[in-house]
This record gives C-alpha cells, sequence and structure tokens, in this order.
C-alpha cells in the first residue's frame, strides 16, 4: 500500500482549530504516532503559535514537515478565497517538489472519525484509477471537486495557473479535475453544530470536515481500561486474556489486533472493537467494523 501525505493549512484565524484536532488525531492514534503529514502555515500564524502545532504534530504522526506560504498581495489578505488558494498552490508545490505520495487536503475543521483513518483513505485511492478522489459536489454552476481530497502528487503541474484568480480553487479547477476524480463516500461534509449532528456521520465516513467547534473530539473517547473486559464480554463473550488496546499492539485478543473504543451518545455509550485491516479486507466500513457493536451503556 503506498503512503498518503497528510497536508493541514491553517491561518492565524483557525490555528486553535488545527492545534485541537491534531490532539484528537493522538488520542484516536492510541496516543502514539501514525502517518506522515505536511503543516502549511499561512504567513500571519505566529511563530509561538506554529511552535505549538509543530508539537502537537509530532505526537500524532511519524514524520512533520512545515513550510510556511509566501505573503500574498496586502489588498487581498483579508481575502478568504486569496488565501486558501495561496495556501493550496504552495503545498502543491511542495508535495510536488519533496515528496512521491499521493495527498489529502485536511483543513482544520476536517475532523477523522474512523482510527484507520488514513490507510482507508489510501487503501481507496490505490485501488481507484484516476487522479483525484473525493466528495464530487454541485452547485448552480456545475460539478465540483470538493476542498478537502486526495490529490496526486504532481497536480501542481496541473492546477497551479489555475487557482491564480478570484475564484476558490475547487471551482476553478473543477473543469480539469471532475472528470479525472473518483467519488469518494469516505469523506463526508457535514456542519457539526451540536452533539445532535454527530447522528447525522455517515456509516461510511472516515473524516468529516465541518466541526469547527471540535464537537466530535469533545465527545470521543478511548475506552477506559476498567471497562475493557465488560465491553469485550458483551461483544465476544469473556476473552482469555485482556489486552490494552494500541494501534501499534500486534497480540490482541484472540490474535487479530484489536482497537476498542467508545463513541458518547446522548443515550449512552457504544463500544466498538475494530480490526486491523487485512491485505485481503484492506478497507471495510465503520458499519462493517461495528457489526459486532453492542449499543447499551456500559
Amino acid at each position: 500500500m503506498n503512503k498518503l501525505l497528510i497536508v493541514i493549512p491553517f491561518s492565524a484565524n483557525d490555528a486553535p482549530i488545527a492545534e485541537r484536532n491534531l490532539d484528537h488525531i493522538y488520542r484516536m492514534n492510541g496516543k502514539c504516532a501514525n502517518g506522515h503529514v505536511l503543516l502549511v502555515a499561512n504567513s500571519d500564524v505566529h511563530a509561538e503559535m506554529r511552535a505549538k502545532i509543530r508539537v502537537t504534530a509530532e505526537l500524532a504522526f511519524e514524520s512533520v514537515t512545515e513550510t510556511i506560504t509566501p505573503a500574498i498581495d496586502p489588498k487581498l489578505a483579508n481575502s478568504k478565497f486569496h488565501q486558501m488558494n495561496n495556501l493550496f498552490r504552495h503545498a502543491a508545490k511542495i508535495v510536488q517538489s519533496y515528496f512521491r505520495w499521493p495527498w489529502f487536503w485536511m483543513e482544520a475543521d476536517c475532523v477523522p472519525v474512523d482510527a484507520y483513518w488514513i490507510s482507508l483513505l489510501a487503501a481507496d485511492y490505490d485501488t481507484q484509477p484516476k487522479k483525484y478522489m473525493g466528495l464530487i459536489a454541485q452547485d448552480d454552476k456545475g460539478k465540483f471537486m470538493a476542498r478537502c481530497s486526495v490529490y496526486y502528487n504532481v497536480a501542481s503541474y496541473e492546477l497551479d495557473k489555475l487557482c491564480q484568480g478570484e475564484s476558490p480553487f475547487p471551482r476553478a479547477t473543477a473543469e480539469k479535475v471532475v472528470d479525472s476524480a473518483t467519488k469518494s463516500d469516505l469523506i463526508q461534509y457535514l456542519n457539526i453544530e451540536t452533539v445532535e449532528d454527530l447522528k447525522k456521520i455517515s456509516d461510511r465516513a472516515v473524516v468529516v470536515h465541518g466541526d469547527k467547534m471540535g464537537i466530535f473530539a469533545e465527545n470521543w473517547e478511548p475506552i477506559l481500561e476498567k471497562d475493557i473486559e465488560r465491553a469485550l464480554g458483551a461483544l465476544r463473550g469473556t476473552p482469555s486474556e485482556i489486552i490494552t488496546p494500541s494501534l501499534n499492539d500486534t497480540k490482541g485478543v484472540n490474535g487479530d489486533a484489536p482497537l476498542i473504543a467508545t463513541f458518547k451518545t446522548a443515550d449512552g455509550f457504544r463500544a466498538a472493537v475494530i480490526p486491523e485491516p487485512t491485505a485481503e479486507s484492506p478497507r471495510l466500513s465503520r458499519r462493517q467494523k461495528r457489526e459486532l457493536e453492542t449499543p447499551k451503556n456500559i
């Protein structure tokens, strides 16, 4: 399986959201490092904030690369579209110059909802034939690929000049990208404003874009060690050995290295045993992973 580079852009306004999301990724990883990230800071982010974000990223990812975008024309500095396009163009050039991997553009409010989100996105991208993979949306101007998507590593050659105008880059690149993109249901756009909105998360999604308030992260937590035996007992019968869940665990219970987690909802906790993806079954939906899940208070 090829590697997938995670690209996290942030400006001064959303830097705190990016830091919070990186902390969530670290906790979802079982408090260990997994994957590779490129941090793309806008020129308005203070050095102290960049340092804080890097430290958090180094906990969550195996390798961290960071870059700062060149300053844009002061007359355009307050334009959201120009700022986002500038971040995207700079990130694409860095990836093209220094990485050989496809990359996932992950904005600060794009939150993982599945512990295996990186490997599942990478597996899906590897098994489809096109250059891009993401959510294909449509408005009154036509179809376009939403921003948080997977791009091939030399996309800058194709997209850079298209992103220099007034239009946001998904719209500016639509004609070039849409026909070269595979639609993915692993990436969901959902404006999360209350706990109730968490119920709208698709069973297929592994990342959700639109959680500016950190509601998912606030309501997700790994299962407490004292509850592992009870959760496993409800799901599989009493195991002969209890293993503290970890993404790096190679022993597991009954030899299948589970990650065990709970998700808090308004009506209690949901316990899940999530198996490690295998070569024979590299991608499982969240619903398939949770076939043994028992919704109840524990």
